[in-house]
């Protein structure tokens, strides 16, 4: 969990960092790399999150436990996704606008 934490707050400083460059055009390129890194940022989230998940079904043995911890780690999941979302967004605007 705290690894996907850590790829999540390093994705939101990402995110700052595309939005951030959508006022000029000559940052293009530099946003389309930002958001690059985000989708590899996501990757890395999906594949943390599958095996946290795989790790936590085969040793968990407290049922409300196990809930829990998986309720956390899906919301992790999740944030990592939008953030992929919003690198998107960004992209389609730094598109349609360039």
């Amino acid at each position: 969990m705290k690894e996907m934490a850590t790829q999540i707050s390093q994705g939101s400083q990402l995110i700052k960092v595309a939005v951030g460059g959508l006022d000029d055009t000559k940052k293009a390129d530099k946003v389309l790399k930002t958001c690059k890194e985000i989708h590899k940022m996501e990757s890395r989230v999906d594949e943390l999150y599958h095996k946290a998940i795989s790790g936590l079904f085969e040793n968990e043995k407290d049922p409300i436990e196990l809930i829990k911890q998986k309720e956390i780690l899906l919301n992790f999941e999740k944030i990592a996704n939008k953030i992929e979302d919003v690198a998107d967004v960004v992209k389609t605007i730094l598109v349609k606008y360039a």
